[in-house]
């Protein structure tokens, strides 16, 4: 049933180790699925995010609706990626919280495109600036060159017709 999906699923206990996740999940973290079954999802985010992971485990045990957000994940091979969970209670039969299921999702080409996109923003805001100081400086420069030519052009007249008295 995990396997209908192109995410990566995992479900974990409360102390946040996987109790079962799909091949996604193992491809994701370059690991097999036997491999991370029985393993703490804390050995694939970096330690700041061990506190607010808690955090989210207690929100949803206690029955709150967590939105999606955003987590960087470290493979087995040490690569880090950002990715965006989205984390949901399951209950038992009973209605008792049982498991945490997450859906996680590598976003990392979506930031590599937010990050080209804001790239383009500032070089285009750098080139604004260059055409507006390139306007701005020719502006300055001709019109002192035009006071200058026109004192030329007048200098010369005067020199060419001498004033008779």
């Amino acid at each position: 049933m995990l396997e209908l999906t192109d995410d990566a699923v995992f479900i974990t206990d409360f102390d946040g180790k996987y109790i079962a996740v799909n091949q996604q999940a193992a491809d994701m973290l370059k690991t097999s699925v036997e491999e991370l079954v029985g393993k703490s999802f804390h050995e694939f985010i970096p330690k700041v995010y061990h506190t607010a992971s808690a955090r989210i485990v207690e929100r949803l045990k206690a029955g709150e609706s967590v939105p999606m957000y955003e987590r960087t994940f470290i493979a087995t091979n040490g690569h880090r990626f950002p990715a965006e969970v989205m984390a949901r209670l399951l209950r038992d039969v009973n209605g008792e919280p049982e498991y945490i299921h997450s859906v996680v999702r590598d976003i990392s080409d979506r930031k590599r495109a937010e990050d080209q996109r804001i790239e383009l923003a500032i070089e285009r805001e750098r080139m604004t600036t260059l055409q507006d100081f390139l306007r701005d400086a020719s502006h300055y420069f001709r019109t002192p060159l035009t006071s200058l030519k026109t004192s030329q052009y007048l200098l010369t007249q005067i020199q060419d017709n001498p004033v008779k008295q």
